[in-house]
């Protein structure tokens, strides 16, 4: 049977481990999405739909950024209309020369309460989409823990902050004109 010291010591360890890992993935939950466009647009053009990104967390963590100078493999942005067949408009950050240059281009810091903008399109001739309602939906897509060797994980402690990992979505109801 363990003496109350050695539980106290115990437990003292295991928050010294706790602290020393730094957190380098910060759940979807810490994020708000919305999404606007006009609610009416013509069936033959493309809609463009603004988007906002909030950090609704306790603290900073880094999203994607959709202006990126590199195409990359993973969509990180996404915007469709839903039902097949559909029109998708997105952003592609993935694979670049560096995991340091990857973040630096494809990431930015939010603090609690900060936000960040963007639009992408949604196009409706895609799936030839007749004149009435029409649900838009976006996704912001964080990075996979899944997707970073060992090694690149370790790399990513030292950035200081973590990364967004997991989806949010939202959508919207425009309506097609003639």
């Amino acid at each position: 049977m363990l003496s109350f010291a050695q539980i106290i010591l115990a437990l003292a360890l295991v928050a010294q481990v706790s602290v020393a890992q730094p957190q380098i993935f910060a759940s979807a939950r810490n994020i708000a999405l919305t999404i606007s466009a006009d609610r009416v647009s013509p069936r033959n053009q493309q809609v463009t739909v603004k988007y906002r990104i909030t950090n609704v967390g306790k603290a900073p963590l880094y999203v994607p950024r959709q202006e990126t100078r590199l195409c990359y493999t993973e969509m990180h942005f996404v915007a469709w209309f839903v039902g097949p067949p559909h029109g998708v408009g997105g952003d592609c950050p993935g694979e670049g020369p560096s995991l340091s240059q990857r973040i630096a281009d494809s990431a930015i810091l939010l603090r609690p309460g900060e936000h960040a903008d963007g639009t992408l399109i949604a196009d409706p001739r895609f799936g030839n989409l007749t004149p009435g309602k029409h649900r838009i939906e976006a996704i912001v897509s964080g990075w996979r823990e899944a997707n970073f060797t060992e090694g690149e994980r370790k790399e990513l402690e030292s950035i200081g902050n973590p990364l967004l990992e997991g989806d949010k979505s939202a959508s919207i109801v425009v309506t097609l004109s003639r």
